[in-house]
């Protein structure tokens, strides 16, 4: 059997995007290993995968036949670039979100440049069709839902996650707690989520504190609805069906970005709000551009 192995970029929501093309290469008949450092967390939700952690410092752990690698101009792309001309890995295909050429390696026969107009989950579709000479372009991920769980069981528990990666890209926490305290007037039950690293912060609401991403994954698939900023929160929602809002600081950027299994809403500032150069009044202060009223109704027009 062909081995083929996947190099998602670190964050949650890039490997279960990443997990397309795992999955169209398990459905030709390859045997895929996925590097991520935590997504194995999540494998009873992904049965048939192999999920490994990278070392870099031995090659032959990722000997393979078709290696494709999410860039993100890491130590980790310019080795499997050495790899590859070693003879370890036999073709390599990187999928570029953006591509500079006098930043990037050139452009070979089996890179993918997205098109920015297009979500990643329809980017990585495409990309993994071509590669593999298909014409046909799914954006299933091999998923599996465990038999155990009832989607959107508690139907009025709406999720909030107010924490990321990045400080910069988390809407204020005050608006966050103005926002629960409209949804539980109007006869919903939010719950704050959060992973067991991050911060406790001090929140007069529910809190559900998980261990991993399985408990993470489970608890929000039994929910009604899931909000939070760009980060891990809207992919894993939109992967599982269930309906979210999204608050991020950039339109422009979200169109590629923005969770592509179940369309939800994206709350970005209004675009009348000016950006022109050496300004940037809407990059610069895009949470103060955002209202609790404003992603309030886009969590009313879900419901709709």
């Amino acid at each position: 059997m062909k081995k083929a192995s996947i190099f998602p970029s670190n964050g949650v929501g890039d490997a279960l995007l990443m997990m397309i093309a795992a999955h169209r290469l398990k459905e030709a008949g390859y045997e895929v290993t996925c590097y991520h450092p935590v997504l194995q967390e999540m494998q009873r939700w992904f049965l048939g995968y192999t999920f490994a952690e990278l070392d870099l410092s031995d090659p032959q752990k990722v000997a393979c036949d078709l290696a494709i690698v999410q860039n993100d101009n890491s130590k980790k792309v310019s080795t499997l670039f050495e790899w590859e001309k070693k003879g370890t890995i036999k073709k390599l295909s990187v999928f570029y979100s953006s591509y500079n050429a006098k930043k990037h390696h050139p452009l070979r026969f089996f890179d993918h440049v997205f098109d920015p107009k297009k979500t990643m989950t329809d980017n990585i579709a495409k990309a993994i069709s071509l590669l593999i000479g298909s014409t046909a372009i799914s954006k299933n991920n091999g998923l599996m839902i465990p038999k155990t769980l009832v989607h959107r069981r508690y139907l009025k528990r709406v999720i909030i996650h107010p924490l990321s990666s990045k400080d910069e890209k988390n809407w204020p926490l005050c608006d966050y707690k103005a926002l629960a305290q409209e949804l539980a007037k109007a006869g919903f039950q939010p719950v704050f989520a959060f992973h067991c690293s991050e911060p406790d912060l001090d929140i007069p609401f529910d809190k559900f504190i998980c261990k991993n991403l399985d408990e993470m994954a489970s608890f929000v698939y039994e929910s009604g609805y899931a909000i939070g900023n760009d980060s891990l929160i809207g992919h894993l929602a939109s992967n599982l069906v269930i309906p979210s809002v999204v608050i991020a600081e950039c339109r422009k950027r979200m169109r590629m970005w923005r969770p592509g299994w179940l369309m939800g809403k994206v709350v970005t500032p209004p675009f009348w709000v000016p950006n022109v150069k050496f300004f940037r009044y809407r990059e610069r202060h895009w949470k103060e551009c955002i209202t609790p009223k404003r992603v309030l109704k886009q969590f009313e027009m879900l419901q709709q």
